[in-house]
């Protein structure tokens, strides 16, 4: 039993944002935090794992990322292309002719984010491998990130009441490790909404929506290089159910880059390094 200041000044119940990435999306409050649980939901090829991974490097902070969807070989073309502006096509013609050509880049810019390629976790290896990260290196990891709720085990067996199960339990690992929890789902396809705006919250599929501090709904249009995210949930800013309101960033899913609309966006994201060897960009 603590008093509030108690609880408030505890390490594991800071609420203190993780590094800003987009400038645009903290404009509107879309801010990941510490022992909070948040969700990025979309229609399935929306970015959903592009924006997670992307954040994931750019914070630099230490992750633990549950790659469920996503084999290793794949993102090992995101993450390079992410680092390096080169499209995945040509990472893999690199990979091909030298699988170890891209090892000291990962090695620099990859190695605070540690992987678990575990096709279907349930909670208990979620739990365990958090657990197993702060044996590890003697804290927990300041970011979680779960690609996706679809690919986990319930122990219930049936999938939207298993999700909400899922949901409540990694609510409590990070009020526990003080961990930011980022999950990643679905919406719905059955749309009464424009497809390349982000849907209302009613549209997450399953029981995902209760738990969550922030819920970020999102959409690509890929024909003018466009991500649109909503907070169709914010506990600690605005937000608009319907997904009305929202911040535009830019994106190439080519080059897994995702960037804040301004010139330097627009430079960050266009066409630029050709390929990297060693720890300089040549």
């Amino acid at each position: 039993m603590l008093n509030l200041l108690q609880a408030v000044h505890s390490t594991n119940s800071s609420a203190k944002p993780l590094p800003d990435v987009w400038e645009s999306l903290k404009s509107y409050g879309m801010r990941f935090r510490q022992s909070q649980l948040c969700l990025i939901a979309g229609q399935p090829n929306s970015g959903k794992s592009l924006m997670a991974l992307v954040y994931a490097l750019k914070s630099g902070v230490p992750t633990l990322y549950f790659s469920a969807d996503t084999d290793p070989i794949t993102q090992m073309f995101r993450t390079v292309a992410a680092l390096s502006g080169i499209p995945q096509q040509q990472v893999e013609t690199y990979l091909d002719q030298d699988s170890h050509y891209f090892d000291p880049m990962l090695s620099e810019k990859g190695s605070h984010i540690k992987w678990v390629f575990d096709p279907s976790p349930d909670i208990d290896t979620i739990e365990l491998e958090v657990l197993a990260y702060g044996e590890v290196y003697g804290m927990a990891p300041a970011l979680v990130v779960i690609d996706n709720l679809m690919n986990c085990v319930s122990v219930t067996g049936e999938e939207w009441s298993g999700i909400r199960a899922i949901m409540s339990e990694l609510h409590h690992v990070a009020r526990k490790t003080g961990a930011c929890v980022l999950a990643l789902t679905h919406m719905s396809e059955q749309r009464d909404y424009e497809a390349d705006k982000p849907a209302p919250r009613r549209a997450i599929l399953g029981k995902a929506s209760q738990l969550p501090s922030m819920i970020l709904s999102i959409a690509m249009n890929p024909e003018y290089g466009e991500l649109k995210v909503a907070a169709v949930k914010n506990r600690f800013g605005e937000h608009s159910a319907d997904g009305t309101k929202y911040a535009t960033l830019l994106i190439d899913p080519s080059r897994v880059q995702i960037a804040d609309g301004d010139a330097q966006g627009r430079a960050d994201v266009r066409p630029g390094l050709i390929y990297w060897r060693g720890h300089e960009a040549i």
